[in-house]
């Protein structure tokens, strides 16, 4: 026998049940999401106020349009990021990732993401349509929203599959 594999019992270290890591890991995305949600109201405070100073002052209109972009990402980022914490808050808390309150906030999350992302193309769209100088700065802005769209369909398609295991779920439970 090695000296690695003789353990003094008070020097012993428990092992992490994998219940334990995944509540560890639920309290980490949960803590993750609360402070991304303090950091994106900060951002919007603080975005609002450019906004305000920029149109008491006249500034030109790209730079209010990317103001107003800016607050519009900013605010679909706070919107996934409340959803992140409602969902790990209660994953947390749960004994299983499979119920039907767990899918519903999923798929509110996926909406969110899908919702973001085709909003997203109006401010492409808008500087186009209104002929800002320098709007094609915006272009960019195509990309990000077709990842936010993907990004949704994903979170609807896991949501289907937790949908589809809490109802397994369900019926293992009624056959115990």
């Amino acid at each position: 026998m090695t000296s690695n594999n003789i353990r003094n019992d008070a020097n012993a270290v428990k092992p992490v049940t994998e219940e334990e890591r995944f509540r560890s890991s639920c309290l980490s995305v949960y803590v993750y999401s609360v402070c991304g949600l303090i950091a994106l109201s900060a951002a919007e405070l603080f975005l609002a106020a450019g906004l305000i100073t920029q149109i008491t002052t006249g500034a030109d209109s790209l730079a209010v349009m990317k103001t107003l972009f800016l607050m519009y990402l900013a605010g679909v980022f706070l919107l996934i990021s409340n959803n992140m914490r409602i969902i790990f808050g209660q994953l947390r808390k749960s004994d299983t990732p499979f119920m039907p309150d767990i899918c519903a906030k999923m798929r509110r999350l996926a909406g969110a993401f899908m919702i973001g992302g085709a909003l997203g193309n109006l401010f492409p769209l808008a500087g186009m349509l209104l002929d800002i100088p320098g709007s094609s700065i915006f272009s960019g802005a195509y990309i990000l929203n077709a990842i936010m769209l993907a990004s949704g369909y994903v979170f609807n398609s896991f949501a289907f599959v937790f949908m589809r295991g809490s109802k397994l779920q369900q019926e293992s439970d009624e056959t115990l």
